[in-house]
């Protein structure tokens, strides 16, 4: 089994074909034909970086931690897959996923 996770930047529902939009986007929208798309789901906040933390931790992030590293009693989702034997790889292009002060890479394989 495969297991992808993409997670976008300020991009609305109707942006993308899988969810009915005009807009073509073939690939997006294969990927979502043979997996699981989600319809009622809602981010926690703003900004990008306390919002993975929630995605990844599944723990409010938001008015306590914000910008704040993972703590080392945070189980990331990663880690979780990492113990399953799943290989895993971070692909961002957000700026402070990489700094390693915040921790991101746990439980990847690759970042």
């Amino acid at each position: 089994m495969n297991v992808f996770v993409i997670v976008t930047d300020s991009m609305r529902k109707d942006a993308i074909g899988i969810y009915g939009s005009n807009v073509r986007t073939p690939n997006i929208d294969s990927l979502g034909k043979d997996g699981i798309v989600f319809t009622n789901a809602f981010s926690e906040g703003l900004p990008t970086l306390p919002t993975r933390t929630t995605w990844w931790t599944g723990r409010y992030t938001f008015p306590v931690r914000g910008w704040q590293p993972f703590e080392s009693s945070d189980l990331l989702l990663a880690e979780v897959l990492w113990d399953k034997g799943y290989t895993s790889c971070l692909v961002s292009d957000t700026y402070h996923m990489h700094k390693p002060v915040y921790n991101c890479g746990r439980g990847f394989d690759t970042v």
